[in-house]
């Protein structure tokens, strides 16, 4: 059995795995240790004490900032791909090519939609603030 504290209701030990009898049950409940105590594993290799290791950090705004002008990159892309390669002609019987109302549409609609997520990328990327 490692040395860890384990809960009255557990069956099983989760640092080590192994099942626990009834009879060697800890009486008392587990509790949160001091903060600053170090915890070391059955091998005896020194593991991060518990405040640094369970306590959420606060995000810079670099991440956000770099999810912008990812956003806007792929607005960007979007809108290129229908503004310059996406193809509203079709082929007619005479062997000529004719522009199609349904695929001009689409095209519309798809820089629309493009410029759209360019500039919700911007607003992200504006309102991200990077913490000194």
């Amino acid at each position: 059995m490692c040395a860890e504290m384990i809960q009255d209701a557990a069956i099983k030990c989760r640092f080590c795995g192994q099942m626990i009898p009834v009879a060697e049950k800890p009486k008392s409940p587990a509790k949160k240790p001091p903060s600053g105590v170090k915890y070391e594993t059955a091998a005896s290799e020194p593991v991060h004490d518990y405040d640094s290791v369970y306590k959420t950090r606060k995000s810079s705004g670099g991440s956000k900032k770099a999810l912008g002008v990812t956003v806007l990159v792929a607005g960007v892309l979007v809108t290129g791909f229908f503004w310059l390669a996406y193809e509203t002609t079709v082929p007619v019987a005479s062997g000529g090519r004719v522009y199609n109302i349904g695929l001009m549409e689409i095209r519309n609609v798809g820089v629309a939609v493009g410029l759209f997520i360019a500039l919700v990328g911007v607003v992200i990327a504006m309102l991200s603030k990077k913490k000194a």
